[in-house]
This record gives C-alpha cells, sequence and structure tokens, in this order.
C-alpha cells in the first residue's frame, strides 16, 4: 500500500499544505519547528485515528486558533491498496474527532486499523525497551491490530470488560455485592484476555529468528530474543499460546503437563486467567483497579542473554528499537500480503552513518517509506531518494 497523495489544513504549524509522495523512498527535509514531524505526524493521524506525538487532538490544532465546526483542522489522504483506492479523512476539533472512509463516517475511529498499516519512528522510540510497560503493550496492540481484525475486535472487547471491572472495584461498600458485581464481568474479561494472551505469545514467537537476523544485518553483534513476560503469575505462555507452570520462590513447579496446543487454546487458558482474578481481586479491591490480566503484560528483549532494560548500552537500545520497528513492517507485510508505509523521523540522528546507508539501501524497493532530516547531506544526499521535498513555515518548497 501507499499514500498517493496527502492534504493537510489546519494542522499545527501547517495553514495548507498538499503532497504526492513517491510510492519509494522520499525525503522531507528542513531546519527545527519547519513542520517536518508534523506532515508525518498528520499522516499518521489520518491513516490511525490518532497521533504518535500526543495523546491530547488539541495539541494538534493551531496555536491559539479559535474552534470552528464549519472550518476545522482536516487531514485527507488517498490511499492505494491492492484492493483498490480508499479515500480517508479526518476532522479535529477541540473535545471532538471525526473519521471518514469514502465519505462514509467511521462510528469508531478503531476501524481505520481495518483500512491502512503504518509503522513509525521516532527518537523517543529509543527508550521503547526501558521505558515503562504500557509503551511495549502499545506497540503490540498496534502492530496486531493492523493485521487482525479478531485481535482488533477482543483488544476493544477486553477494554471494554475492564473498563466495567475498574469501576466496580471503586465501588464503595456496603452499597453492593462489589466481588459478585466483578464477578460477573470476569468470564468474559477472560476470555478476551486469553484470545490476546494467545495472538501475542504467537507473534513475537514468529518475530524471533526474522528480528534477529535483521538486527545482525544492522550490525548488532550479539546474540538477541524476544521474551514475553505474560501476567498469569505462576504461568508462562509456550510460543503455540499453550501455557505451563513455571519455578518461581513462591510455588514448586508442578508436573501437570502443558496444556493442550491447538487454535484452540485460549479456551484452557481462560481458566488460568480466571483464577488469576481471582487470586487478585483483594489486591484490585484495595487500589480500584483490576491488578491481573494483559493490561499489565510485558515484552523483553536479551542481548547474549541478558535484560536490555538492565544491561543494554543507550546504542544497544537505538539499534533493538530500531529493528523491532523494521521488523514489525516485514512482520505486518507477511501477514496482510503487501507492505505498510513506513516513517522515519529525525533519522539522522539517531544511528551513526554507516548503519543509516545500510538501511535505507535495505528499503529500496521495498514500500512507500517517509524520512524527515535536516539536511539531504546527513543521508548521503537526494539522490538516494525517489523524492526529496524541502519544508520551510509549514510549505513545501
Amino acid at each position: 500500500m501507499h499514500v498517493r497523495s496527502l492534504e493537510l489544513h489546519h494542522f499545527r504549524n501547517i495553514e495548507t499544505l498538499r503532497w504526492a509522495p513517491a510510492p519509494g523512498l522520499n525525503l522531507i527535509w528542513g531546519g527545527n519547528g519547519q513542520g517536518k514531524t508534523n506532515l508525518l505526524e498528520a499522516l499518521h493521524c489520518v491513516l490511525t485515528g490518532r497521533s504518535f506525538r500526543t495523546r491530547r487532538d488539541e495539541d494538534c490544532l493551531p496555536w491559539g486558533r479559535r474552534d470552528d465546526p464549519a472550518d476545522p483542522t482536516r487531514v485527507d489522504a488517498a490511499l492505494q491498496r491492492r484492493a483498490g483506492r480508499r479515500d480517508l479523512r479526518l476532522l479535529i476539533g477541540r473535545r471532538w474527532k471525526r473519521a471518514f472512509v469514502d465519505a462514509t463516517w467511521l462510528p469508531r475511529l478503531g476501524d481505520l486499523w481495518r483500512e491502512a498499516a503504518v509503522v513509525t519512528f521516532t527518537p523517543e522510540d529509543a527508550a521503547l525497551l526501558k521505558g515503562p510497560p504500557a509503551d511495549r503493550r502499545r506497540f503490540l496492540d498496534i502492530v496486531l491490530s493492523q493485521t487482525s481484525a479478531a485481535y482488533l475486535g477482543q483488544l476493544q472487547r477486553y477494554q471494554r470488560a475492564l473498563k466495567q471491572v475498574n469501576a466496580v472495584l471503586r465501588t464503595s461498600p456496603p452499597t453492593r455485592d462489589v466481588r459478585g458485581l466483578a464477578e460477573a464481568y470476569w468470564p468474559e474479561l477472560a476470555e478476551a484476555g486469553a484470545h490476546l494472551m494467545c495472538a501475542r505469545a504467537a507473534a513475537l514467537a514468529e518475530a524471533a529468528e526474522p528480528f534477529a537476523a535483521r538486527y545482525r544485518e544492522l550490525g548488532g553483534a550479539e546474540p538477541v530474543e524476544l521474551v514475553y513476560d505474560a501476567n498469569l503469575g505462576r504461568y508462562e505462555i509456550n510460543p503455540d499460546g499453550t501455557a505451563r507452570p513455571f519455578l518461581d520462590t513462591r510455588r514448586p513447579r508442578s508436573a501437570d503437563e502443558p496444556l493442550a496446543a491447538g487454535s484452540g487454546a485460549w479456551r484452557p487458558l481462560t481458566g488460568i486467567y480466571l483464577e488469576r482474578l481471582r487470586e487478585s481481586y483483594d489486591e484490585g479491591r484495595r487500589h480500584g483497579l483490576c491488578a491481573a490480566g494483559v493490561h499489565r503484560d510485558d515484552f523483553s528483549v536479551r542481548l547474549a542473554g541478558q535484560d536490555l532494560r538492565r544491561f543494554g548500552s543507550q546504542g544497544q537500545h537505538r539499534l533493538v528499537a530500531l529493528t523491532l520497528k523494521l521488523e514489525s513492517a516485514r512482520w505486518i507485510e507477511r501477514t496482510l500480503g503487501e507492505p505498510p508505509i513506513l516513517m522515519l523521523d529525525d533519522f539522522g540522528s539517531e544511528l551513526d552513518p554507516g548503519r543509516r546507508m545500510a538501511v535505507l539501501a535495505g528499503l529500496r524497493g521495498s514500500m512507500q517509506v517517509l524520512i524527515t532530516a535536516t539536511h539531504p547531506r546527513d543521508l548521503g544526499g537526494e539522490a538516494r531518494f525517489d523524492l526529496s521535498a524541502e519544508i520551510r513555515h509549514g510549505t513545501l518548497a
């Protein structure tokens, strides 16, 4: 897939901008504060319904401009997929947002994930593996939601059930039977959570070998592995989505056989999930939040057997994060049968010159890539790109 055209209106410092990127390598360059990242952010917004920089939609509006529903912030993109062209539109106002596909309003912004796939790497992503677990869960959810409507559906189902459980846990006694109310939502929470655990475990297992190969291609010297840290207490998840007991300081390893493998692995996992919900109820009641489940999952990267979070250098963190993003784009392509759109913001600041050139060489002819930099010479000159454009004060020169 690729974007044939992009049009912005009242987006941050960009008053009006029209651009037709090439299907291959694109460079947008210019000084700081000129609108390079804003352009990528706008495209990300119209493809996914959300910014990669902020959770406040109002931040995307021009500073000091009054809200005008008749003339709101608008982003339009013509998206070309193998199945045909789709015209996407996103309107943003203060405390409201609307998405359209082929002039049809989408009641749920999450439905945009069915239309497009995009992978974005920013300088802030260098901290992905040492930041909070929520960032890594969000990364997994975004990748899997773009490749599986079933995953997106289970994620939305889980989030609805979790919201209900948390609301119950915050209920003040003695007005109602709090535990009984929470237990009423547990089966749906556990079933949706088991689906998500199986999908996450399978995806990380499938990506492990290509991820390690890509890391070596980019100059990584150490053996590297992905590890899924499921929030299941004394159980861990096999690559096929089944569960097995693990040895810890609290309980001895069980002699039980691993749970039955196969496409229905989520079914026995549901029972384990319900057990964790029962065990963690008192803690959840104290804090007013569900204390167990996939909303507390994590994954980690080990270099030569050591946890990157504890022992990795800044350079290793940058290289691993970039490898994750690049390999997730390949994983999306293998799953969907067509490549996503790849955006690399301020790419020249994160790698040494040799690795930058290696990445660019590997991306040529692979997918539509949009890269920002302060100057073409940072990336070997404009000749390396199919299209190069300078941006000044929110306008393409």
